[in-house]
């Protein structure tokens, strides 16, 4: 029997000799010139961009033009290049160009300085002063913190060239920047270079301004910045990133593939060497091919909506699974028409562009088809501990207003850990399972769409799960550029309809200590729903969160007894309930109330405990019945504070005769005090309140 060959029965003994050190020599004489190459390719383009900005700031004539230029611009390129060009980043170059206008002048600089040492020498005041420090710099090739020392310790003024005539002082530096000389004057001590060589540094690698987390970089630049952007990104091959492959460079770029070849090299090799300033992206673990453990396409995916990718990607994962990491899913549509199984400790990580209601065109696009009419059949993907779902759009391309189908879960989770994050569920007939299954510490961030029958359900939760920014809107579906999609008239009308019959934008079952914010449905039965399960009870906290056009905004019919359920700033247009067998204490502090044309009362209040209403406003109640009033209390006990009533003709506050106690204090009602109180006096505490 054949043994297969591997490193492992290589012993060190019978290595060639010399190999390894002729392999790290060539290592590291590749980066050595990548890194001056690419350091010299983002100077150039730092300094032309300032050029261009201070081109524009000279065409504005009003006063702080410039300020609103940076600003904008800042805007524009953060989100799509990432961090390096910041408003701050942006004023630097800015000031390059103001300090250096002669590109001459930095001709012999760019490839030996990188972007933190011209940024210590912008500022200084004088520009004798300026080229003093880079071009000795660029001689003794001093590391930033030794430049920095440098000018802390006012060295150009210690040397005899600063208090010599403007005219002479600049012959110096002129020839200290052609011949490499450096005059007894211009030098500190004569023998000051030849320490420097023996003792400093080389001078730090620019730091990579593309440090883009979750965004393509759209490489469209011509000339220097376009091979930069291009070699950056064949090996930031992760991070969100599209890959660049080699054979997309132009004829005219041939020429400098080495260049990207020798990237690959130094980057797979050691990216240690490169992690100063930047360079390497964070949590990367200084290793950027380790960024991505998988691509989809290494395991024969499409990507063309109509061939089956379920093996592909399911093979990708599987190979992730044992040291974990990313899948990269990289831009196209790949049709799943069976179930994804995520293992523990693996990412699968798509390009995902920011959604205009289900834009289903961009971005990392699954096509969901399988388990039709089985609801209770395996979910379309499962999380298992630690495992994660980022930057995908998920479409269900046979799903059809006129015939609505059962599809299980679309995402599940189970174990600690689980995420959903940059997440478009265009038209699920479930949306987010974190209930079926134990699980803690839960995180659901960013999610935009609109399930059909339950957005998010949270249950066995034993320990903090927190869900922020969810948008669960029709339109998702409704205005998805593909056939069929219920864009308007009767189809539209349909779905909202069903929306309004069946769905439940978040239902909440045990779980202890949940915190949302940034949560919003529109058109659901009721919007958010508190429940008791098997497990027990929930326990909330709810921050910016909101239902809109619904005829139950909030039912809370079960929360932990000690803990309860707490709305902060929510916006409800729809009815608060608080059902009779809810043994929790429940709070709205600064919410806003608007009805839709059946709202009757907009508050319902029973229960077993305290619920309280603190610097809440209303508007509109009583439309189906006008005796209907604002706040109807049944049964517990209710506390309203410094609370608006905005109508002044109907009734504000019903008591009813079994309440624990009411109290109405520092309120405006306007129109006069309308209460129908109907509970023993010594229960209900009104006062302080203002009548007009």
């Amino acid at each position: 029997m054949k043994m297969k060959f591997t490193a492992r029965h290589l012993s060190k003994s019978v290595m060639p000799s010399g190999l390894i050190a002729d392999v790290r020599r060539m290592i590291e004489e590749t980066r050595s010139a990548v890194a001056v190459t690419v350091n010299a390719g983002l100077t150039i383009l730092y300094w032309r961009i300032g050029k261009r900005i201070s081109e524009e700031i000279l065409k504005g004539e009003r006063a702080g033009y410039g300020r609103q230029i940076l600003a904008t611009l800042s805007q524009e390129l953060f989100g799509e290049y990432g961090p390096g060009f910041s408003e701050q980043n942006l004023r630097h170059m800015l000031k390059f160009v103001e300090a250096f206008p002669d590109p001459e002048i930095l001709s012999t600089l760019w490839r030996e300085l990188s972007w933190s040492h011209f940024k210590a020498v912008i500022y200084l005041e004088k520009p004798l002063q300026r080229e003093f420090y880079a071009e000795i710099c660029r001689v003794e090739r001093w590391s930033v913190r030794t430049l920095r020392r440098k000018i802390d310790s006012m060295l150009y003024e210690r040397t005899a060239v600063s208090r010599k005539p403007d005219k002479l002082a600049k012959r110096e530096i002129t020839e200290l920047r052609e011949k490499d000389r450096m005059s007894p004057d211009t030098s500190p001590n004569r023998h000051a270079r030849k320490r420097s060589n023996r003792n400093s540094t080389p001078p730090q690698p620019a730091p990579k301004p593309f440090s883009n987390t979750g965004k393509r970089w759209h490489a469209k630049r011509k000339g220097t910045e376009t091979l930069c952007l291009k070699a950056i990104q064949c090996f930031c091959y992760g991070n969100g990133v599209q890959p660049v492959r080699l054979d997309t460079f132009t004829k005219g770029e041939c020429s400098m593939r080495p260049l990207v070849l020798g990237l690959f090299v130094l980057l797979a090799a050691s990216a240690t060497g490169h992690a100063q300033e930047g360079r390497v992206p964070p949590n990367s673990g200084g290793n950027v091919m380790q960024m991505y453990a998988a691509s989809v396409l290494d395991y024969a995916a499409k990507g063309d909506g109509t061939t089956d990718d379920t093996g592909a990607f399911q093979a990708a994962l599987d190979a992730a699974a044992p040291k974990g990491g990313s899948v990269f899913v990289p831009v196209g549509t790949y049709l799943i028409a069976g179930s994804l199984s995520v293992p523990q400790g693996v990412t699968l990580k798509g390009v995902w562009e920011s959604p205009h209601h289900a834009d289903i065109g961009k971005g990392s696009i699954l096509y969901a088809t399988g388990n039709k009419g089985k609801e209770d059949a395996a979910p379309f993907i499962l999380l298992h501990q630690s495992s994660a779902v980022v930057g995908m759009t998920v479409f269900y391309p046979e799903q059809s207003i006129d015939d609505i189908q059962a599809y299980p879960w679309c995402i599940q989770g189970m174990g600690m850990h689980g995420s959903v994050i940059n997440v478009t569920l265009v038209n699920p007939y479930k949306g987010i399972d974190f209930g079926t299954n134990p699980n803690e510490l839960h995180f659901i961030s960013n999610v935009f769409g609109q399930p059909l029958k339950v957005g998010i359900f949270i249950d066995k939760t034993t320990d903090i799960g927190r869900i922020e920014n969810v948008h669960f809107n029709p339109h998702s579906w409704g205005r998805a550029a593909f056939p069929g999609a219920p864009s308007g008239g009767e189809p539209w009308e349909k779905l909202q309809r069903y929306l309004e019959e069946n769905f439940v934008g978040f239902l909440i079952g045990q779980t202890d200590w949940e915190y949302m914010r940034d949560c919003f449905c529109i058109f659901p039965k009721i919007g958010f729903h508190f429940v008791r399960t098997e497990r027990g009870a929930p326990n909330v906290v709810l921050t910016q969160c909101g239902a809109d056009i619904c005829s139950n905004a909030v039912r809370v019919d079960a929360s932990q007894g000690h803990a309860g359920i707490a709305f902060e700033n929510g916006q409800f247009m729809g009815t608060v309930i608080i059902g009779p067998e809810n043994e929790g204490p429940v709070k709205l502090s600064n919410c806003g109330f608007w009805p839709i044309k059946t709202t009757n009362e907009q508050v319902i209040i029973s229960g077993k405990n305290t619920v309280t209403l603190t610097a809440c406003h209303f508007a509109g109640w009583g439309m189906a019945d006008p005796n209907a009033p604002c706040v109807r209390v049944d049964g517990g006990a209710a506390l309203l504070t410094n609370c608006d009533f905005f109508d002044d003709k109907k009734p504000q506050i019903y008591i009813g005769e079994n309440v624990d106690g009411v109290a109405v204090t520092n309120c405006r009602l306007r129109g006069g005090a309308k209460i129908q109180n109907h509970a023993q006096a010594d229960r209900v505490q009104i006062g302080q309140n203002i009548v007009r």
